[in-house]
Formats: C-alpha cells, sequence, structure tokens
C-alpha cells in the first residue's frame, strides 16, 4: 500500500493526494475556505499565525504524538488559504 506524500487543501476544490509526484483528487466534497483557516488555526502557533496574517505566507510543523510529523505551508493566493502538508519521515541514525 502506498503512502500519500503530501496532501493539498485548496477552497472551492477536493482535496488532492500526492504520491510519488502524481497528484490524485480525493471523492468527496469540495473544501469550504472557512474549513482551511479553521486547520491553519489549529495547526499553527499564535506567532505563526500571526505571521501568516503579515507575510500572507508561513511554513510550520505539525505534529500527531505517536503518529507523525508533519510540514505544512500556508500561503493566500487569490484571497483565499491554500495548504500544502508533507508528511515529515522520520530519520533514525
Amino acid at each position: 500500500m502506498e503512502r500519500a506524500d503530501g496532501l493539498h487543501l485548496h477552497p472551492g476544490e477536493k482535496p488532492v493526494v500526492e504520491i510519488a509526484r502524481n497528484l490524485f483528487q480525493v471523492s468527496g466534497p469540495r473544501i469550504d475556505p472557512g474549513e482551511i483557516d479553521a486547520l491553519l488555526r489549529q495547526i499553527a502557533s499564535k506567532e505563526e499565525f500571526r505571521e501568516f496574517l503579515s507575510t500572507q505566507i508561513v511554513s510550520c510543523r505539525h505534529h500527531v504524538p505517536g503518529k507523525a510529523w508533519f510540514n505544512v505551508m500556508a500561503f493566500r493566493e487569490q484571497g483565499q488559504i491554500r495548504l500544502e502538508i508533507r508528511s515529515v519521515r522520520p530519520h533514525f541514525e
């Protein structure tokens, strides 16, 4: 079974998963712009969210304890927030 390398969330569109540099649209409802805003507010720290409001772009990390780490890139395009979420593979020495 393949795992997604990334998740692209764009308002008004269905989620898109990225596997081995190929993009696949997920079935289901389109994403409401308010849902993306709410998700970013949950993921980003208050400082990171303030940075986003100021610069319209921010990169942060999100940790799901016991599960995984994710790099999150948020940016504003055509007045709406877009998220690119990528899993971070653990590196063991």
